[in-house]
């Protein structure tokens, strides 16, 4: 059987393939002639299959870890035969491939740990690092997945997590009822100021005190600290008669006291087209004006009444009130669908005029949507820019200039209480300022030329503007027109006062202030490192101090002059200017880089010193008004229509300033404690007729009295709307005197790093709260930025 076996392995090693042999290409018919040739047949031996060898040198792929270790051959059995034969633990070792996927699975798990630790620590560090690891997730998920479905991410590029540098709501608006009137108030409006410190002030005080202290009980509702009155009903009386007119006279004292008092800061009307108007609508009896022109009169009738109810005139009998007047505008104005239809020109000015009127009653979120509309109603007609139509005579496109700055001025002050952005970006506005002439002198050489010539007025107004910058001579402007090289320089100097020059410093001071509210309050501005925003701060307060420095003499008010002459007008000023003050500088004031000096190698100077600017303004506007208070004689003076709103800006600085000073610096408490009741006591001397003054009273006298030292009996009074209290008296000076000081442990501000953590301006960094038993003995509690 072997022979046979060798002798065919023997006889295949010479018989090859036809396809391994020389000529094995060769064609079909040289393949027909080699079978056609008698052959001898030959039979070829094919050897058997060699079974599967388990054995030998084949390399194993999946040995155990015992054997892998020990490079012996494993039988891949588990557990494997050597294994058991040595009675050893089997342990089988994974492929490449199954290593490579687990660590791509730890891998995963360890990133998905890493991303949720940065989404933890992004609302503790400060914002530069906050965005640097937003784009980092960001970018890491646009890698390993499609975009991501948060609206967040997907709206915003850079989005920043709510924390104290950005604006986000606690409150459900949709759902609160209580909050509908009020709604959303903005980081740069006192009353968020002061609701911050309620919250600071309910969280260290103890809650059996917090009660009996404070009246809001430590809500968080906006409706605790507002004084704002829309939560009231307003009282439109629809069945009112819509062409009832009062007497010519009493007529003639209304129109008297608006254009005397509010048509210099709100020339929205143009005089004297409005009084011939006037003279003709009286003096024919039978005709009937458009329904909006009388909707005008009627709210100018609104504002004349208010003013006359304010200085206590004696009304005839049958004489409409305020509400009224404003009753019968809305009736002619806003009814049988007229709000739907395209707007004109006397459609902005009774949409400006009633937010105005709601603003004076108190109503300062329907002012503030009032105001929207008008502002709508404007841009629709193209009113905020510059018109070169042929058709429009230049009297009438000076006047269209005067609306659009007059509804501009009123929205930027409602954006200030309401701390709510404005409607339109300055960068969307092209219209000139108003030239600083009356209309009775519209028609003079220089007033003409301005109105007819566009070229003339920019460069007039350049140097106007030239004068608060104070830019070196070769930066002023460029090279005025031949026509006005002769008088350009002197044409400002010989502008006689008068209120359009006014009008013209008050917008100036009124862009001042808009351009604060975008570059330091907008939710976008706080993405900036606190230098630039310091930089910001020092730049703001620089140009309103110039443009103060600017003003014409008649104008001047630092210090107060005595003459009558614009005497209301240089109060308007001074109170725009020191509250612009306070909206510029207060960021600075709750800062945690606040320290006395001494405690770091390198205080921060300009942060002192702009916490200053923003405490000597509060106090600057407190110091214009005498020390007794007389309702009348402000009445007279001020902007009423705005002075509440003045007087509690001022008197939540100082508030939030007492509550530090009371801590950490009992000294200078002194000073603003005196100031504080100053101001309490013009509030609650309001408060004897006006409902608004009599909340912001309330609101402050809770605040005061929980941070006083010690109880304050004097002020428990509730001011009746049928009396007038006296104001009330120190009581901070009083325990003071009775020897009542605060420990060293309690002023030291090493103790409190954050002076008030709920009032941390949007730039504030993040920094851990300790305990008050583990900060006194914290090696580093001094707080560098």
């Amino acid at each position: 059987m072997e022979s046979e076996d060798a002798q065919r392995l023997e006889q295949s090693q010479f018989s090859e393939p036809a396809e391994n042999l020389p000529n094995s290409s060769f064609s079909n018919a040289s393949t027909e002639q080699l079978q056609s040739e008698e052959l001898p047949s030959v039979k070829v031996a094919i050897p058997r299959l060699a079974p599967p060898r388990t054995t030998g040198n084949r390399r194993i792929r999946t040995a155990c870890a015992a054997c892998r270790e020990q490079k012996a051959k494993c039988s891949e059995h588990r557990p494997c035969l050597r294994c058991v034969s040595f009675g050893i633990t089997c342990t089988s070792l994974e492929s490449k491939r199954e290593s490579r996927q687990r660590q791509i699975e730890e891998l995963e798990q360890q990133v998905a740990l890493y991303e949720e630790l940065l989404q933890h620590l992004r609302s503790r560090v400060d914002t530069q690092d906050a965005e640097l690891i937003t784009r980092t997730l960001h970018r890491r998920s646009s890698i390993t997945r499609p975009p991501s479905p948060d609206p967040v991410i997907a709206t915003h590029p850079t989005p920043t997590q709510p924390s104290v540098a950005v604006d986000y709501v606690e409150e459900d608006y949709h759902r609160n009822q209580q909050l509908h009137a009020f709604g959303y108030l903005g980081s740069h409006s006192e009353i968020s100021w002061i609701r911050d410190l309620r919250k600071e002030i309910d969280r260290a005080t103890p809650l059996t005190e917090a009660k009996a202290a404070s009246p809001g009980n430590g809500s968080k509702a906006l409706s605790s600290v507002s004084y704002f009155l829309d939560d009231q009903n307003l009282l439109v009386d629809q069945g009112i008669a819509p062409y009832d007119r009062p007497s010519r006279t009493t007529g003639d004292r209304l129109i008297h006291l608006y254009f005397d008092a509010v048509h210099p800061s709100f020339p929205i009307v143009g005089r004297i087209p409005f009084m011939q108007q006037y003279a003709l609508y009286y003096s024919r009896p039978n005709m009937r004006p458009p329904a909006r022109w009388l909707a005008i009169l009627n709210l100018v009738f609104a504002l004349g009444a208010k003013l006359r109810l304010l200085l206590s005139e004696p009304l005839m009998e049958g004489t409409d009130g305020p509400l009224e007047y404003f009753s019968r505008a809305q009736k002619l104005n806003f009814t049988n669908g007229q709000i739907f239809d395209h707007p004109n020109l006397q459609q902005v000015q009774a949409e400006g005029l009633s937010a105005f009127w709601l603003m004076s009653m108190g109503h300062v979120n329907r002012a503030w949507r009032t105001c929207g509309v008008s502002m709508r109603s404007a841009i629709a007609l193209g009113i905020n820019l510059r018109s070169e139509s042929k058709d429009t005579p230049n009297f009438s496109r000076e006047l269209r200039y005067r609306v659009w700055w007059s509804i501009y001025t009123l929205e930027n002050t409602l954006s200030i209480m309401t701390g709510r952005p404005t409607s339109a970006a300055d960068t969307f506005c092209t219209t000139p300022l108003p030239i600083p002439y009356e209309e009775d002198h519209f028609h003079g050489p220089i007033a003409s030329q301005l109105l007819s010539d566009y070229s003339v007025r920019y460069g007039y107004m350049q140097a106007f503007s030239s004068r608060r910058h104070k830019h070196p001579p070769s930066q002023v402007s460029t090279k005025p027109a031949p026509s006005v090289g002769h008088y350009l320089a002197s044409a400002i100097n010989e502008a006689a006062p008068s209120n359009a020059l006014y009008f013209l410093y008050f917008i100036d001071i009124t862009m001042i202030m808009r351009r604060a509210i975008d570059v330091l309050y907008a939710p976008g501005g706080s993405r900036e490192p606190w230098p630039k925003v310091g930089a910001a701060i020092v730049d703001l307060v620089r140009d309103a101090d110039a443009w103060s420095s600017s003003l014409p003499d008649v104008f001047q008010f630092r210090p107060m002059q005595k003459s009558k002459l614009f005497e209301r007008q240089r109060w308007s000023l001074a109170f725009r200017f020191y509250s612009t003050k306070i909206t510029i500088s207060r960021p600075s004031l709750c800062r945690t880089d606040r320290l006395r000096p001494g405690q770091v190698q390198n205080p921060p100077v300009d942060q002192r010193k702009n916490a200053k600017i923003c405490v000597d303004s509060a106090c600057d506007i407190l110091d214009l008004l005498p020390d007794t208070p007389d309702v009348l004689w402000l009445v007279q003076l001020s902007p009423w229509w705005s002075i509440i709103h003045y007087l509690m800006q001022s008197a939540t600085i100082l508030l939030i300033e007492l509550d530090f000073c009371v801590k950490f610096d009992v000294e200078e408490a002194a000073k603003i404690t005196l100031m504080v009741e100053k101001a309490m006591g013009w509030l609650l001397a309001m408060a004897a007729d006006n409902l608004a003054a009599q909340r912001a009273w309330e609101v402050c006298h809770s605040l005061y009295c929980c941070i006083s030292p010690t109880p304050v009996d004097s002020l428990n009074i509730t001011p009746s709307l049928s009396t007038s209290p006296e104001p009330p008296r120190s009581n901070i000076l009083r325990a003071m005197q009775d020897g009542l000081q605060l420990t060293q442990s309690n002023v030291s501000l090493s103790q409190n790093r954050v002076v008030h953590p709920t009032l941390q301006t949007m730039y504030d960094q993040f920094v851990p709260r300790e305990s008050s038993g583990d900060m006194s003995d914290s090696p580093g509690n001094t707080n560098h930025q």
